[in-house]
Formats: structure tokens, C-alpha cells, sequence
């Protein structure tokens, strides 16, 4: 079994629009508050997506040597 290869000629590294910042407020602290709740929140995501593919990847190699 040959192991699965991503195409290239739809992958591009320049953004095509510009990156909006979905929620903000008039008031600073809370504009600063808002961003900070996001970063948490990508933080999280980025770190739960991390996790399951690091087991994702141990059932793999398990499942390759049975």
C-alpha cells in the first residue's frame, strides 16, 4: 500500500483576503479581553487537534506491527 500524498497545485501560501477580526468593541479593555478569549480559545483547539492526531497516529503504528 503506497502511502497518501497531497497534490500541490492547490496549496498557496498568500492569503486571499485580508484576516477580520469577527468580534470587537468600542471600549479597549474589552476589545483587549475579546482577543484574549480568542487566542485562548485557538490555543485549545490547536492543542485538542494536536492530541488526536498524536493518537491517531500511535493506533496507527500499533495496527502496522500486528
Amino acid at each position: 500500500m503506497t502511502p497518501w500524498r497531497a497534490k500541490a497545485d492547490n496549496i498557496s501560501w498568500k492569503r486571499k483576503a485580508e484576516v477580520r477580526v469577527a468580534v470587537t468593541d468600542s471600549d479597549a479593555v474589552n476589545a483587549r479581553i475579546l482577543k484574549l478569549a480568542t487566542d485562548l480559545g485557538n490555543t485549545v483547539l490547536a492543542k485538542k487537534a494536536a492530541n488526536d492526531l498524536q493518537a491517531y497516529v500511535q493506533r496507527w503504528i500499533r495496527k502496522q506491527g500486528s
